[in-house]
């Protein structure tokens, strides 16, 4: 069994360690900056989203239209509306703004995108080790920077010029653990409570992902109050409060009067807010029933009151907003899943059925090998009794994450977040286990336990990418699709309405005065589908009809392997004939530069001829 080690160890790292731990972190962000310099240096940034948000935050800029969150030049002609939501773009401009004064809009815009997520990095690991300080000495919270600098999830959000809310959403992450850490304390404060519930709501108001953690936080608040009874009670009741009213006040900034009771599901809506209330309610009536006797002051009438209450907000929430509980996606086109929802790279599975695929398993999810069955024994063992709380919060919200990343890789971050506190403790227990043990000992956890640990799942997924690289599809470079949509002397002259790729779609709307059809984003249904139509035609007349609805001008296609999601590659379809040179009679070929043609064709709507 695993004995309990509560007390801080002999040997404590100081601040010059610290300091050190720090620079390796900022020197994987140097490294990363300067081996993608060149793009940088030319206005660009990293993935269609990154694109995408540097849109939006311009043309707030530019409109100062608050409450418009259509993309206006995106799925022509009848624009496009996006799920985020407004805190990120205030963090991209507020930033931005800063910077105007010495470098202009522009370049003040696209430099701050470049470094943001990196400060975002450097924010969240300080947030962490401020989080678990209640529970973790001071060598444990050493060992949580090292062991969430070497989580690769975490890196590909937080890498730079990764221009996107996800590093802003893991430091909300990461802020309210701590403060839910401080509530689940038998001396926690209200203050705390109520800056928890308000963590946990700006949480939801970054990205309706967050009600994973709000459900293992409200688990545990329930546990602690089953245990306790009595001021946790009163406490969660703050806790809800701060919840609600952070997600009332994002309702009120994020929509209109008119839309407050809209009902949306992947994006911060009247239906989270209504949820908010019923937790709210709940503990307001626990609060009530806990002065009398045989009610919530026994563990009985507590674990009665707490199915009862579960049951009801379930039926209420049920009733009142039937798809609530199917998630986010409930609303999507289904006619997405085959051509964009399940085939884009972030919704993978890392489950490991495959000896090749067994490489993203390890990158994203190794340090689950370690970690798992370490807090299982641990739990198993009692050795976390006077912070056996926060531990039951870390456990359910991984029993919520793994299975959840396993299933789909957008949520592995969160699992790393978890995970990385669990090897921190692990770490510090076998040092202290083998300090005054033989030189052996020590050499053996020092020098092969903890490296294994620790860059094991990184050496491992790496290598098993390398060996996969040779079978890579190659693509096509969308900054050279955009140089050539904005030569003076051709197709930049006049605004157009082009056809391409749907990932293609954001940084043509960046960097050029043009429309486009498709854009990577399941609210753009019409678009992405009507692309999937015109590209996999097999009849001219049938893309023509969608072509002329459209008012498209341009169709571009990559000549390299890649095809366009979804697409099966038959011969007779209009993408294969126009890469082959083949267009119909309604299109003609422009003239491209040397280097563009060896990537593209690019074809001018000319009109339908037979």
């Amino acid at each position: 069994m695993i004995e309990v080690e509560e007390r801080a160890t002999q040997s404590q790292p100081g601040i010059p360690v610290f300091l050190a731990a720090f620079a390796l972190l900022l020197l994987g962000h140097v490294a990363i900056v300067a081996i993608g310099t060149s793009p940088l240096l030319e206005g660009g940034v990293h993935g269609p989203d990154s694109y995408m948000r540097l849109v939006r935050v311009r043309q707030l800029y530019e409109t100062g239209a608050w409450y418009d969150i259509s993309i206006h030049r995106s799925n022509a002609p009848y624009g496009e509306e996006l799920h985020w939501t407004r805190p990120a773009d205030l963090v991209f401009l507020a930033g931005t703004w800063l910077l105007s004064p010495v470098l202009g809009f522009e370049r003040a815009l696209h430099w701050w995108s470049v470094f943001v997520s990196p400060l975002l990095h450097v924010a969240t690991t300080l947030a962490l080790v401020w989080a678990v300080a209640p529970f973790m000495d001071r060598e444990r919270r050493f060992f949580l920077v090292l062991t969430f600098t070497f989580q690769v999830g975490i890196w590909t959000q937080a890498m730079a010029a990764r221009t996107d809310h996800h590093m802003l959403i893991l430091l909300a992450f990461a802020v309210a653990l701590g403060f839910t850490f401080r509530v689940l304390q038998s001396d926690g404060r209200t203050r705390d409570a109520v800056l928890a519930g308000a963590a946990v709501g700006f949480g939801l108001w970054l990205s309706v992902e967050f009600l994973v953690v709000l459900a293992a936080i409200l688990g545990t608040l329930v546990v602690g109050w089953l245990r306790k009874g009595g001021d946790q009670a009163r406490r969660n009741l703050w806790h809800a409060i701060g919840l609600s009213a952070i997600v009332a006040l994002a309702l009120v900034l994020e929509r209109p009067a008119a839309e407050f009771f809209s009902e949306e599901y992947d994006r911060i809506s009247f239906a989270h807010l209504f949820m908010g209330l019923l937790v709210t309610g709940f503990w307001a009536s626990i609060c009530a029933l806990d002065r009398r006797p045989l009610a919530a002051r026994i563990p009985g009438g507590r674990m009665t009151l707490a199915v009862i209450g579960a049951l009801v907000a379930a039926g209420v929430m049920l009733a009142i907003f039937p798809k609530f509980f199917a998630g986010p996606e409930v609303d999507y086109d289904p006619r997405l899943r085959p051509i964009f929802l399940d085939l884009i790279a972030e919704t993978r599975d890392l489950v490991p059925d495959s000896w090749n695929d067994l490489r993203w398993f390890l990158l994203f999810l190794g340090s689950a090998v370690f970690a798992v069955p370490y807090l299982v024994i641990r739990f198993l063992s009692g050795g976390w009794r006077k912070a056996e709380l926060a531990w039951v919060l870390i456990g359910l919200a991984l029993l919520l994450y793994l299975p959840l990343a396993l299933a789909m890789l957008r949520f592995s971050p969160y699992a790393e977040v978890l995970m990385a506190i669990v090897l921190a403790d692990l770490l510090a227990w076998m040092i202290a286990r083998v300090r005054n043990a033989r030189l052996s000992s020590r050499i053996a956890v020092y020098g092969l336990a903890i490296p294994i640990m620790v860059l094991g799942p990184l050496v491992g997924g790496s290598a098993l990418q390398q060996n996969a690289a040779a079978g890579a599809q190659t693509s096509c470079d969308p900054s050279l699709l955009a140089a050539e949509l904005t030569r003076p002397d051709g197709l930049g002259r006049t605004p157009l309405t082009v056809l391409a790729k749907f990932t293609y779609g954001p940084e043509i709307l960046y960097r050029t005065a043009h429309a486009v059809i498709g854009t990577p984003y399941p609210r753009n249904a019409r678009g992405q589908i009507d692309a999937h139509r015109i590209y996999s035609a097999t009849e001219p007349g049938d893309a023509w009809r969608l072509v002329e609805e459209r008012g498209i001008d341009i169709i571009v296609v990559c000549r390299a392997s890649e095809i366009y999601l979804g697409l099966t590659g038959e011969p007779d379809m209009l993408e294969m004939r126009l890469r082959r040179g083949q267009a119909p009679d309604w299109l003609g070929p422009v003239d491209l530069s040397e280097e563009a043609t060896a990537e593209y064709r690019i074809y001018r709507v000319i009109g339908f001829g037979g």
